[in-house]
């Protein structure tokens, strides 16, 4: 059976202050998250993100954590380590990067 999602996200960007994220999100079976992030633009040649989401707020008080910095290589590539702590009955780290191609 197919579960169906349902969000609200918003985002506020004002001038010399970092962009602010938030959201809700409810799925079929009433598992309800939310999240919350702030992007820090013009850090260096890039920008930093800090995020903090929850994995189900119908279950324990379990969150996930990230922090990334995106940044131009060149004109049509950017690149984005990032890293992740997911909390649960075993709590999970862990590094990512992507790369974003422009044409």
């Amino acid at each position: 059976e197919a579960t169906t999602y349902w969000s609200v996200q918003a985002m506020l960007a004002p001038e010399g202050y970092p962009s602010i994220s938030v959201g809700y999100e409810t799925d079929d079976d009433d598992a309800d998250a939310i999240f919350a992030g702030l992007t820090f633009a013009e850090v260096g040649p890039g920008s930093v993100s800090l995020g903090m989401a929850s994995t189900d707020l119908s279950s324990d008080d379990y969150y996930q954590y990230e922090l990334a910095y995106s940044y131009p290589l060149n004109d049509g590539m950017t690149i984005t380590p990032g890293v992740f702590i997911k909390e649960g009955t075993t709590d999970t780290t862990g590094f990512a990067v992507k790369t974003s191609f422009s044409f």
